[in-house]
């Protein structure tokens, strides 16, 4: 039987700044990480980590929502962020 548990991984490539308010959706073998803020500051950056390369990338899709923090994540055959403070608002 599996048994769950943390363990330290060595990840490479261009991984995602510190923020909070981030949000993450685990989709395949792959973790997302969007937007979030540093300070007042918000983000609109697209990150994802391949699970079994341990590779993260910065992702530029032609439609990636506007800076926000506090986002929720949906998932069906595609995955979107909705929700949250967007830019001017705080």
């Amino acid at each position: 039987a599996d048994s769950l548990s943390w363990r330290a991984v060595n990840a490479s490539g261009e991984a995602p700044e510190r923020v909070m308010g981030h949000s993450s959706l685990a989709l395949g073998t792959n973790v997302f990480v969007f937007g979030g803020q540093q300070g007042r500051k918000l983000l609109n950056k697209l990150y994802s980590l391949n699970t079994v390369s341990w590779v993260w990338q910065r992702l530029n899709p032609a439609n990636l929502p506007c800076a926000r923090a506090g986002t929720a994540w949906v998932a069906a055959r595609s995955a979107g962020a909705r929700g949250g403070p967007m830019v001017g608002y705080m």
